[in-house]
Protein backbone atom coordinates (compact mmCIF):
# COMPACT_ATOMS: atom_id res chain seq x y z
CA UNK A 1 0.00 0.00 0.00
CA UNK A 2 1.51 3.09 -1.08
CA UNK A 3 1.39 5.92 2.04
CA UNK A 4 0.57 9.39 1.10
CA UNK A 5 0.06 12.51 2.69
CA UNK A 6 -3.60 12.09 1.57
CA UNK A 7 -3.14 8.52 3.61
CA UNK A 8 -2.06 9.59 6.53
CA UNK A 9 -4.23 12.71 7.04
CA UNK A 10 -7.18 10.13 6.58
CA UNK A 11 -5.90 7.99 9.19
CA UNK A 12 -4.92 10.66 11.57
CA UNK A 13 -8.64 12.11 11.47
CA UNK A 14 -9.95 8.74 11.88
CA UNK A 15 -8.02 8.15 15.02
CA UNK A 16 -9.49 11.39 16.73
CA UNK A 17 -13.20 10.80 15.90
CA UNK A 18 -12.62 7.49 17.47
CA UNK A 19 -10.73 8.93 20.81
CA UNK A 20 -13.72 11.91 21.20
CA UNK A 21 -14.70 11.24 24.43
CA UNK A 22 -18.29 9.70 25.26
CA UNK A 23 -20.59 12.42 26.55
CA UNK A 24 -21.23 11.27 30.57
CA UNK A 25 -24.97 11.20 30.76
CA UNK A 26 -25.10 13.44 33.44
CA UNK A 27 -24.79 16.02 30.83
CA UNK A 28 -27.47 14.77 29.04
CA UNK A 29 -30.34 14.41 31.50
CA UNK A 30 -29.54 18.55 31.73
CA UNK A 31 -31.80 18.30 28.33
CA UNK A 32 -34.58 17.22 30.69
CA UNK A 33 -36.63 20.31 32.16
CA UNK A 34 -37.17 20.43 35.38
CA UNK A 35 -40.51 18.81 36.64
CA UNK A 36 -40.64 16.27 33.65
CA UNK A 37 -39.76 13.14 32.98
CA UNK A 38 -37.83 12.35 30.33
CA UNK A 39 -36.82 8.91 28.14
CA UNK A 40 -34.34 8.68 25.18
CA UNK A 41 -33.93 6.18 23.08
CA UNK A 42 -30.35 5.55 23.30
CA UNK A 43 -28.58 4.64 26.11
CA UNK A 44 -26.02 7.50 27.99
CA UNK A 45 -29.28 10.20 27.46
CA UNK A 46 -29.21 10.22 23.85
CA UNK A 47 -30.77 10.15 20.73
CA UNK A 48 -35.14 10.84 20.34
CA UNK A 49 -35.92 12.32 23.84
CA UNK A 50 -39.95 12.39 24.71
CA UNK A 51 -40.44 14.21 27.92
CA UNK A 52 -43.69 14.46 30.10
CA UNK A 53 -44.90 16.77 32.78
CA UNK A 54 -47.76 13.95 33.50
CA UNK A 55 -49.21 10.84 32.94
CA UNK A 56 -49.30 9.43 29.41
CA UNK A 57 -51.17 6.20 29.44
CA UNK A 58 -49.29 5.39 25.46
CA UNK A 59 -46.06 6.53 24.56
CA UNK A 60 -46.47 5.40 20.91
CA UNK A 61 -47.92 8.80 20.49
CA UNK A 62 -44.67 10.56 20.97
CA UNK A 63 -42.43 8.33 19.35
CA UNK A 64 -41.40 6.04 22.12
CA UNK A 65 -43.42 2.70 21.98
CA UNK A 66 -40.93 0.05 23.37
CA UNK A 67 -38.25 2.42 23.21
CA UNK A 68 -36.92 3.44 26.12
CA UNK A 69 -32.96 3.16 26.49
CA UNK A 70 -32.77 5.67 29.21
CA UNK A 71 -34.94 7.35 31.89
CA UNK A 72 -34.41 10.45 34.79
CA UNK A 73 -37.21 11.69 36.61
CA UNK A 74 -36.73 15.17 37.02
CA UNK A 75 -39.81 15.60 39.03
CA UNK A 76 -40.09 18.31 41.89
CA UNK A 77 -40.51 16.56 45.22
CA UNK A 78 -43.57 16.32 47.28
CA UNK A 79 -46.69 15.37 46.17
CA UNK A 80 -46.60 13.17 42.96
CA UNK A 81 -43.20 13.01 42.29
CA UNK A 82 -42.36 9.12 41.15
CA UNK A 83 -42.65 7.77 38.31
CA UNK A 84 -43.99 4.07 37.91
CA UNK A 85 -43.08 2.61 34.68
CA UNK A 86 -45.27 0.01 32.73
CA UNK A 87 -44.34 -2.36 29.92
CA UNK A 88 -47.76 -1.94 28.29
CA UNK A 89 -49.74 0.86 26.80
CA UNK A 90 -52.78 1.66 29.79
CA UNK A 91 -50.88 1.39 32.76
CA UNK A 92 -50.66 -2.58 32.14
CA UNK A 93 -47.88 -4.55 34.30
CA UNK A 94 -45.93 -2.27 36.41
CA UNK A 95 -42.37 -2.97 35.92
CA UNK A 96 -40.26 -0.29 37.95
CA UNK A 97 -40.36 3.16 40.19
CA UNK A 98 -38.20 6.09 39.62
CA UNK A 99 -37.79 7.71 41.90
CA UNK A 100 -37.17 11.98 42.31
CA UNK A 101 -33.74 12.55 40.88
CA UNK A 102 -33.31 9.20 40.18
CA UNK A 103 -32.13 7.78 36.25
CA UNK A 104 -31.63 4.60 34.88
CA UNK A 105 -29.23 3.87 31.67
CA UNK A 106 -27.70 0.54 32.11
CA UNK A 107 -30.14 -1.21 34.17
CA UNK A 108 -33.37 -0.83 31.54
CA UNK A 109 -33.50 -4.18 29.38
CA UNK A 110 -33.82 -2.55 25.85
CA UNK A 111 -36.81 -1.24 24.84
CA UNK A 112 -39.32 -2.06 27.72
CA UNK A 113 -42.02 0.69 28.06
CA UNK A 114 -45.04 1.51 26.66
CA UNK A 115 -46.95 4.05 29.66
CA UNK A 116 -46.17 5.80 33.42
CA UNK A 117 -48.05 7.67 35.88
CA UNK A 118 -46.79 9.85 38.55
CA UNK A 119 -47.53 8.88 41.90
CA UNK A 120 -46.64 9.91 45.68
CA UNK A 121 -44.33 6.95 46.31
CA UNK A 122 -43.38 3.65 44.77
CA UNK A 123 -45.61 0.85 44.29
CA UNK A 124 -43.84 -1.60 46.03
CA UNK A 125 -41.42 -1.21 49.45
Amino acid sequence: MLFTWKTAAFVGVALVATAAPVVPASAALGDCPSGYFCAWADDNAQGHRAQWFGNDSNWGDDGMHDNDETVYNNGTPGGFDHVWLYYDVNYGRYNMCVEPGEWYDAQLDDNDHDSHQWQSGCKFG
